[in-house]
Formats: C-alpha cells, sequence, structure tokens
C-alpha cells in the first residue's frame, strides 16, 4: 500500500505519500511473489508496509492468498515485514494466519507504554491490545521485535522508564 489510513502526529507518512491511502490488488502481489521466487529464487519476502493489515478483511484474504500460493507451487519462502507492523486490527486469528503464510517474526511499534502520550500522539491501538498481540504472536513461536520512541516531545523521563521496562 502507500499512504497510511491513520493520523499519527509524528509520523511523516502522510508528508511522503500524501492524504490518500491505496492498495494494490491481491492478485498482483501474488503474481509478482511468483515472479520474484520463479526468476529469482528468493527465499524471503520484505514487505516494507506498515500498513499491510490495515484492515481485516482484507489482511484475511492476503493471507489466505500467500497460504494458498505456497501450498499450490510448493514454494517455502519467509514473509517478513521489517519495516514494522500496525496492530491496531490484528488478532488471534490472523496472527495463526501470519504464521501459516510464513511471517516468523512481528515488527511491531508500541511508541509508548502511556496512554496519554498515546492518545496525545493519535496512536490507533492501547497498549491493552498491544499486550494482547503479543502474547498471540508468542503463542504462534513468531519473535517479536519492539519500537518505542524515545525523546517524545512531553515525554517524562519517568514515562521513558516505564515504557522500557514495560
Amino acid at each position: 500500500s502507500r499512504g497510511c489510513p491513520h493520523n499519527c502526529t509524528f509520523c511523516t507518512g502522510k508528508t511522503i505519500w500524501g492524504l490518500g491511502y491505496r492498495t494494490r490488488s491481491i492478485d498482483s502481489i501474488i503474481n509478482e511473489i511468483d515472479v520474484a521466487i520463479n526468476k529469482y529464487d528468493i527465499s524471503i519476502l520484505n514487505f516494507e508496509d506498515d500498513n499491510i493489515f490495515a484492515y481485516p478483511q482484507r489482511s484475511y484474504e492476503l493471507l489466505k492468498a500467500f497460504i494458498s500460493f505456497r501450498k499450490r507451487s510448493g514454494s517455502i519462502f519467509e514473509c517478513a515485514a521489517m519495516n514494522g507492523t500496525s496492530i491496531e486490527n490484528l488478532n488471534s486469528d490472523m496472527i495463526s494466519l501470519m504464521k501459516k503464510a510464513g511471517f516468523n517474526e512481528l515488527n511491531i511499534s508500541l511508541v509508548s507504554k502511556s496512554s496519554e502520550l498515546q492518545s496525545y500522539y493519535g496512536r490507533p491501538f492501547d497498549t491493552s491490545h498491544f499486550y494482547k498481540i503479543v502474547q498471540s504472536a508468542k503463542a504462534h513461536s513468531i519473535h517479536v521485535r519492539v519500537y518505542i520512541i524515545v525523546g517524545l516531545p512531553t515525554q517524562t523521563k519517568e514515562e521513558l522508564n516505564e515504557t522500557i521496562h514495560y
């Protein structure tokens, strides 16, 4: 996709991609994966798309298409989203499909543990949802890498220490 459906105030996504949010068709993604595997013999697909799972219905369709392609083609490849994945719409069912589709790692951004800072910066989820996603990923043997932001305006040393400890 290009753009972002959210409004986190610290993010440059809207500056870089504009105010819209657009996605490619799932068929075109699968066709590109097919070319990458058969022409270039790749074994890892890295999606540089923070919002690859922005909408639940599309997420289910995309993950099921990955799983179907893997079965149909007999291809063994790992999927990654090393740039990070926004988790506001992720749930345990999607995490399970991610594992079946070839995701072995989940890179996610908490930004801050503070609900006040999350609200202030327009984050689309809260710490309790974040925790559920981490636990679900761990239950599916998916390694979790967490990003936080250090030095947000209005962030106190105490809040930062709480976030790091969390």
